[in-house]
Protein backbone atom coordinates (compact mmCIF):
# COMPACT_ATOMS: atom_id res chain seq x y z
CA UNK A 1 0.00 0.00 0.00
CA UNK A 2 1.42 3.51 -0.89
CA UNK A 3 0.50 6.12 1.73
CA UNK A 4 -1.55 5.13 4.93
CA UNK A 5 -3.27 6.95 7.30
CA UNK A 6 -4.75 5.49 10.08
CA UNK A 7 -6.86 8.29 12.16
CA UNK A 8 -7.75 7.00 15.79
CA UNK A 9 -10.67 8.82 17.58
CA UNK A 10 -10.78 9.41 21.33
CA UNK A 11 -7.00 8.09 21.08
CA UNK A 12 -5.75 8.72 24.86
CA UNK A 13 -7.84 5.40 25.99
CA UNK A 14 -7.30 2.24 27.49
CA UNK A 15 -7.67 0.65 23.99
CA UNK A 16 -5.45 2.64 22.30
CA UNK A 17 -2.50 2.06 24.77
CA UNK A 18 -2.97 -1.63 25.19
CA UNK A 19 -3.89 -3.10 21.77
CA UNK A 20 -3.92 -0.01 19.14
CA UNK A 21 -0.47 1.50 19.58
CA UNK A 22 1.47 -2.07 20.13
CA UNK A 23 -0.06 -3.24 17.21
CA UNK A 24 1.09 -0.98 15.25
CA UNK A 25 4.36 -1.17 16.08
CA UNK A 26 4.36 -4.68 15.82
CA UNK A 27 2.91 -4.66 11.73
CA UNK A 28 5.80 -1.46 11.31
CA UNK A 29 8.51 -3.87 12.54
CA UNK A 30 6.83 -7.00 10.79
CA UNK A 31 7.14 -5.07 7.40
CA UNK A 32 3.40 -5.31 7.03
CA UNK A 33 2.52 -1.15 7.33
CA UNK A 34 5.58 0.72 5.35
CA UNK A 35 7.17 3.67 7.06
CA UNK A 36 5.33 6.05 4.65
CA UNK A 37 2.28 5.43 7.17
CA UNK A 38 1.23 8.06 9.59
CA UNK A 39 -1.00 7.12 12.92
CA UNK A 40 -3.17 10.29 13.60
CA UNK A 41 -4.02 10.21 16.78
CA UNK A 42 -7.11 12.28 18.32
CA UNK A 43 -7.92 13.63 21.81
CA UNK A 44 -9.24 16.16 23.56
CA UNK A 45 -6.61 16.56 25.52
CA UNK A 46 -3.77 18.90 25.25
CA UNK A 47 -0.67 17.33 24.39
CA UNK A 48 2.56 17.82 22.05
CA UNK A 49 2.74 14.20 20.27
CA UNK A 50 5.73 13.69 22.59
CA UNK A 51 4.15 14.25 25.81
CA UNK A 52 0.96 12.13 24.32
CA UNK A 53 3.23 9.09 23.63
CA UNK A 54 4.99 9.19 27.53
CA UNK A 55 1.42 9.24 28.54
CA UNK A 56 0.29 6.84 26.97
CA UNK A 57 3.81 4.99 27.72
CA UNK A 58 2.53 4.81 31.26
CA UNK A 59 -0.86 4.17 31.21
CA UNK A 60 0.18 0.35 28.70
CA UNK A 61 0.50 -2.97 30.62
CA UNK A 62 3.78 -2.93 28.59
CA UNK A 63 6.19 -0.59 27.29
CA UNK A 64 5.31 0.82 24.23
CA UNK A 65 8.19 0.95 21.45
CA UNK A 66 8.77 4.86 21.45
CA UNK A 67 11.07 4.88 19.00
CA UNK A 68 9.05 2.96 16.08
CA UNK A 69 5.83 5.68 17.50
CA UNK A 70 7.83 8.59 17.58
CA UNK A 71 8.12 8.13 13.93
CA UNK A 72 4.55 7.40 12.71
CA UNK A 73 2.51 9.26 15.26
CA UNK A 74 0.94 12.53 15.21
CA UNK A 75 -0.87 13.84 18.03
CA UNK A 76 -3.86 16.36 16.97
CA UNK A 77 -6.14 17.79 19.61
CA UNK A 78 -9.60 17.86 18.85
CA UNK A 79 -13.52 17.78 19.96
CA UNK A 80 -14.71 14.89 18.11
CA UNK A 81 -18.25 16.48 18.09
CA UNK A 82 -17.80 19.94 17.07
CA UNK A 83 -17.51 19.75 12.85
CA UNK A 84 -16.22 22.75 12.62
CA UNK A 85 -13.23 21.49 14.41
CA UNK A 86 -12.55 18.76 11.19
CA UNK A 87 -11.13 21.18 9.18
CA UNK A 88 -7.84 21.22 11.31
CA UNK A 89 -7.79 17.87 10.83
CA UNK A 90 -7.95 17.46 7.23
CA UNK A 91 -5.35 20.01 6.93
CA UNK A 92 -3.14 16.76 8.40
CA UNK A 93 -4.90 14.82 5.51
CA UNK A 94 -4.34 15.00 2.02
CA UNK A 95 -5.59 11.94 0.68
CA UNK A 96 -7.66 10.74 -2.68
CA UNK A 97 -9.36 8.35 -0.96
CA UNK A 98 -11.16 7.93 2.52
CA UNK A 99 -12.57 5.50 4.57
CA UNK A 100 -13.90 3.62 7.35
CA UNK A 101 -13.20 -0.03 8.84
CA UNK A 102 -14.97 -1.98 11.26
CA UNK A 103 -13.19 -5.40 12.49
CA UNK A 104 -17.15 -6.64 13.82
CA UNK A 105 -19.97 -5.81 11.45
CA UNK A 106 -21.43 -2.25 12.64
CA UNK A 107 -25.40 -3.19 12.00
CA UNK A 108 -25.35 -6.66 12.66
CA UNK A 109 -22.47 -7.15 15.06
CA UNK A 110 -21.47 -10.18 13.07
CA UNK A 111 -17.97 -10.67 14.49
CA UNK A 112 -16.89 -12.92 11.43
CA UNK A 113 -16.75 -10.09 9.12
CA UNK A 114 -15.19 -6.94 8.55
CA UNK A 115 -16.66 -3.70 7.25
CA UNK A 116 -15.17 -1.25 4.99
CA UNK A 117 -16.45 1.87 3.36
CA UNK A 118 -14.42 4.49 1.20
CA UNK A 119 -15.03 7.69 -0.85
CA UNK A 120 -13.05 9.54 -3.27
CA UNK A 121 -11.10 12.54 -1.55
CA UNK A 122 -11.20 14.08 2.07
CA UNK A 123 -13.12 11.87 4.67
CA UNK A 124 -14.89 14.59 6.11
CA UNK A 125 -18.48 13.71 3.87
CA UNK A 126 -18.51 10.58 5.40
CA UNK A 127 -18.86 12.36 8.71
CA UNK A 128 -21.06 14.58 7.42
CA UNK A 129 -22.62 11.78 6.11
CA UNK A 130 -22.79 14.09 2.67
CA UNK A 131 -22.27 11.27 0.07
CA UNK A 132 -22.80 7.59 -0.24
CA UNK A 133 -19.80 5.24 0.69
CA UNK A 134 -18.90 2.11 -1.25
CA UNK A 135 -19.65 -0.58 0.82
CA UNK A 136 -16.94 -3.76 1.24
CA UNK A 137 -16.92 -7.05 3.13
CA UNK A 138 -14.56 -9.42 3.84
CA UNK A 139 -15.06 -12.50 5.59
CA UNK A 140 -12.61 -12.18 8.56
CA UNK A 141 -10.92 -16.01 8.37
CA UNK A 142 -10.43 -15.95 4.44
CA UNK A 143 -9.80 -12.44 3.80
CA UNK A 144 -12.23 -13.16 0.94
CA UNK A 145 -13.98 -10.01 -0.37
CA UNK A 146 -17.75 -11.54 -0.09
CA UNK A 147 -19.50 -8.21 -0.15
CA UNK A 148 -19.00 -4.92 -2.82
CA UNK A 149 -21.47 -2.14 -3.35
CA UNK A 150 -20.43 0.36 -5.51
CA UNK A 151 -21.83 3.65 -4.90
CA UNK A 152 -22.59 6.41 -7.52
CA UNK A 153 -20.49 9.84 -6.04
CA UNK A 154 -21.33 12.87 -7.58
CA UNK A 155 -18.86 15.39 -5.35
CA UNK A 156 -15.70 15.15 -3.29
CA UNK A 157 -14.00 16.94 -0.94
CA UNK A 158 -10.47 18.06 -1.69
CA UNK A 159 -7.73 19.72 -0.34
CA UNK A 160 -6.59 22.54 -2.93
CA UNK A 161 -3.87 24.69 -1.36
CA UNK A 162 -4.35 26.40 2.09
CA UNK A 163 -8.38 25.52 1.66
CA UNK A 164 -10.59 22.42 1.33
CA UNK A 165 -12.46 22.60 -1.83
CA UNK A 166 -16.05 20.43 -3.08
CA UNK A 167 -15.51 19.84 -6.57
CA UNK A 168 -17.09 18.25 -8.93
CA UNK A 169 -17.07 14.54 -10.04
CA UNK A 170 -17.53 13.21 -13.72
CA UNK A 171 -20.48 10.80 -13.96
CA UNK A 172 -17.61 7.97 -15.36
CA UNK A 173 -15.62 9.00 -12.58
CA UNK A 174 -17.90 9.27 -9.69
CA UNK A 175 -19.38 5.72 -10.90
CA UNK A 176 -15.80 3.96 -10.49
CA UNK A 177 -15.17 1.52 -7.19
CA UNK A 178 -13.21 3.44 -5.05
CA UNK A 179 -11.02 1.15 -3.61
CA UNK A 180 -9.31 -2.09 -5.41
CA UNK A 181 -9.39 -5.24 -4.41
CA UNK A 182 -5.99 -5.39 -3.45
CA UNK A 183 -6.49 -1.98 -1.32
CA UNK A 184 -9.43 -3.79 0.14
CA UNK A 185 -7.93 -6.53 1.10
CA UNK A 186 -4.63 -4.70 2.29
CA UNK A 187 -7.40 -2.93 4.50
CA UNK A 188 -9.06 -6.13 5.89
CA UNK A 189 -5.23 -7.98 6.49
CA UNK A 190 -4.67 -4.43 8.99
CA UNK A 191 -7.76 -4.68 10.98
CA UNK A 192 -7.91 -8.30 11.72
CA UNK A 193 -3.38 -8.10 12.66
CA UNK A 194 -4.64 -4.94 15.19
CA UNK A 195 -7.68 -6.79 16.51
CA UNK A 196 -5.52 -10.11 16.87
CA UNK A 197 -2.90 -8.25 18.64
Amino acid sequence: MKDLIITIFGATGDLTSRKLLPAIATLFKKKQISEHTRIIALGRREYTTESYLNYMNESAFKPLNLKILKELVVYHKIEISNLEEYKSLAELIQSEKSGIAFSIDPVTNDKTKIVIEAVFGLGEYIVQGKVTPDHYEVDKNTLVLTKKQTAYQNVKFIRVGQTNEEVPLHKKDGSLQKLTENEIIEVALLVKSIENH
